[in-house]
């Protein structure tokens, strides 16, 4: 009887234990393909933010296309006859790929002292604001200013500021 009691102990546990690990093993798998569902569903998200994330960059990007210098201010750049007596480290325009010649009418950039054909550097500076051989900014703080309030008649209206008072300030 006793054989028999143990016997039966023995059952018992075995398939207790045996229960358990199917149980954990189905858990595991539950767990494991679950997991596998979110980071697919999550990657798939992810990538659609991503695309409408690149689709409204482009957008604004091309909204915001840098525009060049307004004409008032391309003509503030100082102009020049070139003349082949004098030497220049620059003999060619890095713009048309043409070399200098005698009375040829260029313009010098003003940070970087770079020389190019006045037609051709005018064209580049009305849809760009730097250097087409360095890139350096070519307008200066008040160049910019004169640009964003150019009219388009060309005409440059200065904003007219009301006079700073302090009683303004103190009845804050």
């Amino acid at each position: 009887m006793e054989n028999d009691i143990l016997e039966a102990l023995l059952s018992v546990t075995l398939l207790a234990f045996a229960t358990t690990t199917c149980s954990l093993l189905i858990t595991c798998f539950i767990v494991h393909t679950y997991r596998r569902f979110l980071s697919n569903s999550s990657s798939s998200l992810s990538e659609r933010e991503n695309l409408r994330y690149d689709v409204d960059t482009m957008m604004v990007e091309e909204e915001e296309a840098p525009q060049g210098l307004h004409e008032f201010v391309i003509n503030l750049i100082p102009s020049f006859i070139y003349n082949t007596t004098t030497k220049s480290e620059q003999e060619t325009c890095s713009v048309c790929l043409t070399e200098f010649k005698d009375n040829d009418h260029v313009r010098t950039l003003p940070l970087c002292s770079h020389i190019f054909h006045h037609d051709c550097i005018d064209v580049w500076l009305r849809s760009n604001t730097n250097c087409p051989l360095c890139r350096s900014l070519i307008c200066c703080h008040l160049c910019c200013l004169l640009t964003s309030i150019a009219n388009k008649d060309g005409r440059v209206d200065f904003p007219v500021l009301p006079p700073y008072s302090f009683a303004s300030e103190r009845s804050l």
